[in-house]
């Protein structure tokens, strides 16, 4: 599309704890990155589905959905079934990250989250990502 190439980068970031996000939200900012975030993982698929983020960063441990069920819910949506998902957990056990992985996220990044990986790793899945437009709501004719 003329003039996407100059459009930032859209990111989801589903995360509970409001430090980490506006840390993370701050670093993706700062990166160039157009960020949305929000903290329940009920809110996610409806929230993709209008963002239309390249890439969303899922907080596992959320309250009520966690980020695996987010994630699966997801893959599931064909609006939303091709966005990669990158996990954020401070669980690093391997049968945890083969559970993660299993449910749809592309990797997995442990907290604390290191600065400089954290970035490399969200640029790294950038370009595998589509670039739709948001979803449009239809109206009665």
């Amino acid at each position: 599309m003329p003039g996407e190439a100059t459009q930032p980068k859209r990111i989801l970031l589903v995360e509970d704890h409001l430090d980490h996000a506006e840390l993370a939200g701050t670093w993706l900012r700062g990166a160039g990155y157009e960020v949305v975030h929000c903290a329940r993982g009920e809110e996610v698929l409806g929230l993709a589905k209008r963002f239309a983020p390249h890439l969303i960063l899922m907080d596992i441990n959320l309250p009520g959905m966690d980020g695996m069920a987010a994630t699966r819910l997801l893959r599931k949506h064909p609006l939303t079934a091709h966005i990669p998902v990158l996990a954020l957990t401070a669980y690093a056990m391997p049968s945890e990250r083969r559970n993660i992985l299993a449910a749809g996220c592309a990797g997995v990044i442990t907290k604390p989250i290191d600065f400089r990986s954290f970035l490399a790793t969200v640029a790294s899945l950038l370009p595998c990502a589509q670039s739709p437009q948001p979803a449009r709501e239809a109206r009665p004719g």
